[in-house]
């Protein structure tokens, strides 16, 4: 087993992750003592109480665990926090304390270790002994961590490849550290040995994140791009790996539209994978945490148009369809479909029978499936209407109807009038304004970061590839 630090989770998870995964380890390690321990949600604050034993109905009252995240120990700062914490505890109404008892990831110094007997001793006769407020350190909450019983934690938290992938990192600093004090002349040759390791760590990254990343948010970027310019439709979804698939997807038979390659996974799947998220700062994961939310965002947002999208195709539809039945040769269709005492057999005129359906279909508004078919999946309708391009949706619908109910179809014109027609309450509609604005976003911060990423790449090009090429 590896050696464990409470801190090591800074390296793992990030300052700002290292934070979280400490509580949720603290909570588990409890309860790994106090099997009827249960932790307390944070909203709108935890009311002193981060983990809790026993029933808040008892008289004799409730053990009370506070975990605080202090991981450069208690200055003035953090000891403010722990008695505003523990007076938030003693004021709650809503139990009494029995114990309390406060964890951090270090062990005290000995000044922060007075000073905590000091505040107990001042404190606590208003409401318990000296004796029943604690503190836990790395420890003893390490000590915890590392028994048998608790394998499974260490692993969660702990990864036994992490903690080796931090182990060579420690020796191979320690030796570095070790080779300029004892050879003090050969800075030169100490400085190269680390330049080659950090080369051969910033190759592993440039193949592992970085080239994988940027090529995923390079098709996010020039999809969004061939849209914003015209040449493309907008993505009707694009995957989020974690969010949930927009109802309009979920069905089993429902087809996936031809123009959704591009996905963000990368990110989600391997964030809590040190190897991965190791190559970022907390500021850059934080941007990536940002991008997620903008592309759920913007998948909810095309979502959001679809009830507008498909109420005004449907206006504009009914007078079309008003026209078309007015054909000669439909109406004759019709005159001998209902006097013949024998039916031609099913789709012989498989556009006018759609047409008998659609005009006037007996459970639903006239036009109000085909309005519904002609926005679904796998068609790109969608797409081209958020361009603004009728030419394109209009072909879309009408090859697909073409492909349904073969070539006795109107030509692509009368599909693509149909349309232009609804493009004006369509752009004008509320929905589709919120989804330019979440378009925006979403696209310009994946162009900034698939600039960021771009420009690591030039970087580990030119520092340890051998430059720029010749050609």
């Amino acid at each position: 087993m590896g050696m464990v630090r409470l801190l090591d989770l800074q390296l793992i998870y990030g300052v700002a992750g290292a934070r979280e995964q400490f509580e949720k380890l603290c909570a588990q390690l409890i309860c790994s003592q106090y099997p009827t321990a249960r932790s307390v949600r944070s909203e709108g604050g935890d009311g002193g109480v981060d983990v809790f034993v026993g029933d808040q109905n008892d008289p004799a009252g409730i053990t009370v665990f506070q975990v605080k995240y202090f991981p450069n120990g208690l200055k003035d700062s953090q000891k403010r926090q722990v008695r505003e914490s523990f007076h938030q505890c003693r004021e709650n109404a809503q139990f009494g304390t029995r114990e309390w008892i406060l964890c951090v990831p270090l062990d005290l110094s000995q000044d922060e270790i007075a000073w905590f007997s000091q505040w107990t001793a001042k404190e606590a006769p208003a409401l318990l002994p000296p004796a029943r407020m604690d503190w836990w350190g790395e420890t003893k909450l390490g000590h915890i961590l590392l028994q048998p019983a608790n394998a499974g934690i260490k692993e969660v938290f702990f990864p036994e490849e992490h903690l080796r992938r931090l182990s060579e990192i420690q020796d191979t600093l320690t030796y570095l550290v070790d080779d300029l004090r004892t050879r003090p002349a050969q800075q030169d040759l100490a400085d190269l040995v680390l330049q080659q390791r950090a080369g051969n760590a910033w190759l592993r990254y440039k193949e592992d994140v970085y080239t994988p990343l940027y090529e995923e948010f390079a098709k996010i970027q020039e999809i969004l791009e061939r849209a914003r310019n015209g040449r493309g439709p907008f993505p009707a979804w694009i995957p989020v790996m974690g969010a949930e698939r927009p109802s309009t997807f979920r069905h089993p038979h429902m087809g996936l539209p031809a123009n959704i390659s591009p996905a963000f996974t990368l990110w989600p799947t391997e964030r809590h994978n040190f190897s991965f998220s190791g190559a970022f700062t907390t500021v850059f994961q934080q941007h990536l945490d940002d991008l997620q939310e903008r592309l759920v965002a913007y998948n909810s947002a095309v979502e959001a148009v679809r009830p507008a999208m498909q109420k005004a195709l449907l206006r504009a539809l009914v007078p079309a369809l008003e026209q078309a039945v007015q054909d000669p040769a439909y109406q004759q269709w019709k005159t001998t479909y209902r006097d013949t005492s024998t039916p031609p057999p099913y789709q012989t005129h498989a556009w006018f029978e759609w047409l008998e359906r659609t005009a006037a279909p007996p459970f639903s508004a006239p036009g109000e499936d085909a309005a519904n078919w002609w926005l679904r999946s796998p068609l790109m309708t969608v797409g081209w209407l958020l361009t603004g391009n009728t030419e394109q949706a209009g072909l879309v619908i009408h090859e697909e109807s073409k492909r349904s109910l073969g070539s006795d179809i109107p030509s692509a014109a009368w599909f693509q009038q149909i349309c232009a027609s609804a493009l004006q309450e369509i752009q004008a509609a509320p929905a589709t304004h919120a989804f330019q604005k979440v378009q925006e976003e979403a696209f310009m911060h994946v162009a900034e970061l698939t600039k960021s990423l771009l420009n690591v790449l030039f970087n580990i090009r030119f520092h340890y590839e051998g430059g720029v090429p010749p050609l």
